[in-house]
């Protein structure tokens, strides 16, 4: 989805309009829910192992907000994230008007960053099983997201 839709989505935003990105990701979405319902439906546990297991999967997430650590790194991806999704709708209309870029380009510029992190991680993650020094990757990865 992150790799096909920048430019997709510019495709059609040249061709057909505003509205169609957002009739195409509603049928979509629409599709997958009910394709998801479906296919889930069979696999129904009885009752009172849900219970329980919810009950357990319950406390084990209350456990979690007890970590400093673990709420710093949330609030860290939640800031990067925020910022990047404040870029997404404001480069590319400064683009356009600045440097007379279509939509189609654009999303090519978007599709950038998304197609180095398809290419880095798994190479990243074959890199840090051979090694076995994670936390070291782990904080120079927070370190150059912090920096970018």
């Amino acid at each position: 989805g992150c790799m096909i839709g920048p430019p997709l989505g510019g495709v059609l935003f040249e061709n057909f309009g505003f509205t169609l990105m957002f009739y195409g990701t509603g049928t979509l979405s629409f599709i997958f829910v009910s394709v998801s319902v479906l296919v889930l439906l069979p696999y129904k546990l009885s009752t009172d192992t849900m219970e329980d297991e919810g009950r357990q999967d319950y406390l084990l997430g209350l456990k979690l907000f007890g970590y400093f650590d673990l709420i710093l790194l949330n609030i860290f991806i939640l800031v990067g994230a925020i910022s990047y999704n404040y870029f997404v709708p404001v480069l590319g209309p400064f683009m356009n008007k600045r440097h007379g870029m279509d939509s189609g380009t654009i999303g090519l510029i978007f599709l950038s960053g998304n197609t180095v992190y398809v290419l880095a991680a798994p190479i990243m993650g074959f890199v840090t099983t051979k090694v076995k020094l994670l936390t070291p990757f782990i904080i120079i990865g927070f370190i150059i997201q912090a920096v970018g």
